[in-house]
């Protein structure tokens, strides 16, 4: 998201430089090489690290990154700097420049904390309440995730702005028109329920395939899981396919540099994490008009698929069948004799088996995410830096 702002703001005419703290390599567009290498000119590495580093590493190669930073916010005389996730966030906040200082919390908070190491967290708590005085502007992208920060730390509420991320809704359409590679087409002569993001446990796919084990013991013999995605949990993912007898069903594509033909050629898509910020997965399926079910976690999926109909402090206790997808109660939840994704499998097969619903949600998932454009984010962008000066 930060590289796609980064983007819009230069077309825009921004004089605007990306700032990485680490050698990331990420390319700012998807495949456009000649936009990239114009946009990779304005990129500034302050350290060649890699990101994977260990936190007490990390922690070593801060007074070098931080002054770093310093000599180029000042080389650059930046008059507004925007940072994006924790680590950045509190760089941006302990400069010396004269600088208006922006921090972005791409994250529900409280539970982003619990994924984190001892150490992190303690720093975090250590540092936050002391710093975020120095920012000028907070900036969440989702309302929930905004309501649980100001919980925590005590904040002058004139600071907190909301911005949604967005999806390029015209590329996301030509580049869902290429092909799947040969070796999966197949998959996709069954109805497939897909799913996209990192392997990791706080997305929640060991949940989906347990729902999907359910689906199949009550006797669907066709449909297919598709989980795009690589992380560290493949392997366990896979294992847990086999213990259930269902892993020839059960399809683990690895990362997908283009997932969105998989995705428009699927009937549903599925959103088990337990934890989010926004979710643009979730979003991008929507925009290709695929029929959504997420779990309610925090945050985003209520916003998205439910926008102002349920309070955003209410838990969700049954499954909700919402203007714009289904939202089923979290999967971490307490559940007692019922299985937490016992929800889930029985919302999977009500979409598969009812047309007419299936429908219905199509045709709101996708008028849902055209509310979600460049035009609309770069806007509010623009309003935040001019309320700034």
């Amino acid at each position: 998201m930060m590289l796609r702002i980064f983007d819009g703001l230069q077309r825009l005419g921004y004089d605007v430089y990306l700032l990485t703290l680490d050698g990331t390599t990420e390319v700012p567009l998807y495949g456009d090489r000649k936009r990239a290498e114009e946009l990779s000119r304005r990129v500034i590495h302050l350290s060649t690290y890699n990101v994977k580093r260990s936190t007490l590493r990390k922690l070593f190669t801060v007074p070098l990154q931080w002054y770093t930073l310093e000599r180029t916010l000042r080389r650059l005389q930046c008059m507004q700097v925007v940072s994006f996730m924790d680590r950045a966030n509190i760089f941006n906040l302990v400069t010396l420049v004269d600088v208006r200082r922006i921090i972005s919390i791409r994250k529900h908070f409280s539970t982003g904390m619990r994924t984190k190491s001892r150490l992190k967290r303690g720093l975090i708590k250590l540092v936050y309440p002391i710093i975020l005085r120095r920012a000028e502007g907070i900036n969440f992208n989702a309302n929930q995730s905004a309501e649980d920060f100001c919980s925590l730390f005590s904040i002058d509420h004139d600071k907190i702005s909301v911005i949604y991320n967005y999806c390029d809704h015209e590329l996301i359409a030509r580049l869902a028109r290429a092909s799947i590679p040969e070796s999966y087409q197949k998959i996709f002569e069954n109805p497939v329920v897909i799913t996209s993001g990192r392997l990791l446990g706080v997305k929640g796919h060991a949940y989906l395939i347990r729902a999907f084990k359910t689906l199949k013991d009550a006797g669907d013999k066709h449909t297919q899981l598709v989980i795009l995605g690589e992380g560290p949990l493949r392997k366990e993912l896979q294992r847990l396919a086999r213990e259930l007898a269902i892993e020839d069903a059960v399809h683990f594509p690895g990362y997908q540099s283009n997932p969105y033909p998989w995705l428009a050629k699927s009937e549903l898509f599925v959103l088990p994490s337990l934890t989010e910020g926004f979710p643009n997965a979730l979003l991008e399926a929507m925009a290709l008009g695929v029929p959504a079910i997420s779990a309610d976690c925090p945050s985003g999926p209520r916003e998205l698929l439910a926008e102002d109909e349920l309070p955003l402090k209410q838990p969700l206790e049954n499954v909700y069948y919402a203007p714009y997808g289904v939202l089923i109660p979290r999967l971490d939840r307490e559940a007692g004799d019922t299985a937490p994704e016992q929800d889930l499998s029985t919302t999977i097969m009500e979409l598969l088996n009812n047309d007419t619903l299936r429908s219905h949600y199509q045709e709101a998932a996708y008028n849902r995410a055209s509310h979600f454009s460049e035009d609309r984010c770069l806007h509010e962008w623009k309003k935040l830096f001019e309320k700034m000066r």
